[in-house]
């Protein structure tokens, strides 16, 4: 138990860290905005001081390069990804501009914004398409050597898509709090460890 326990717990932090791009501070930023996905409209020059497509694209593929280590095309995926299913015009109104700069590694709701269950799902898929998501998390876990990469890969396979999917949407969206106090997931993310150790395979402890 202790040796799943503590490989569900290297999971857990994972995803939380490796969501760093668009998550993994849960520092509250206060008031959420409902979001529309596809609202991505540029606001006119005479709106008042919004910001534009590029300016939040700038601000986002910095912390997602410099996070998680991947290329700069990706993080200019990743933060198309995540624009385009939030929309210029509510992280505007969510004043998540300022937000972003002055935490550039905070999660959507540190910046005002929350995402349905299927914007969240949306999101990910979106990203999956920049990046290998499950490849991302596997690097993660096994960054410090406490999970050995294949004991990482191993609990990263045992995911299915639609947890995976979930525990991702969580950890972009809301931090680790929110996983933590979601039993299914953290469920999920022990049976993926025993699984593991059923098989023979190391994840450290």
């Amino acid at each position: 138990m202790r040796y799943r326990t503590h490989a569900a717990m290297a999971l857990l932090l994972a995803v939380s860290l490796g969501a760093a791009a668009c998550g993994g501070d849960d520092d509250s930023a206060g008031t959420t905005t409902s979001t529309t996905a596809g609202s991505n409209e540029q606001p006119s020059s005479d709106s008042g001081g919004g910001h534009s497509k590029a300016d939040y694209k700038e601000a986002l593929s910095t912390g997602a390069g410099e996070s998680l280590g991947i290329s700069d095309d990706e993080a200019a995926c990743f933060a198309d990804t995540l624009i385009d299913v939030v929309g210029v015009d509510q992280l505007d109104a969510a004043g998540a501009f300022d937000k972003i700069q002055d935490n550039p590694e905070g999660n959507l709701a540190d910046y005002g914004i929350e995402l349905s269950d299927q914007e969240g799902a949306q999101l990910v898929d979106g990203l999956n398409g920049c990046a290998d998501l499950r490849g991302l998390l596997v690097s993660e876990i096994s960054a410090d050597g406490s999970v050995p990469q294949e004991g990482a890969q191993c609990m990263v396979d045992n995911l299915d898509d639609a947890t995976f999917t979930q525990l991702m949407a969580a950890a972009l969206t809301q931090g680790e709090e929110e996983i933590s106090a979601n039993a299914d997931l953290e469920g999920s993310l022990e049976q993926a460890a025993a699984d593991c150790l059923a098989a023979g395979v190391d994840i450290g402890g």
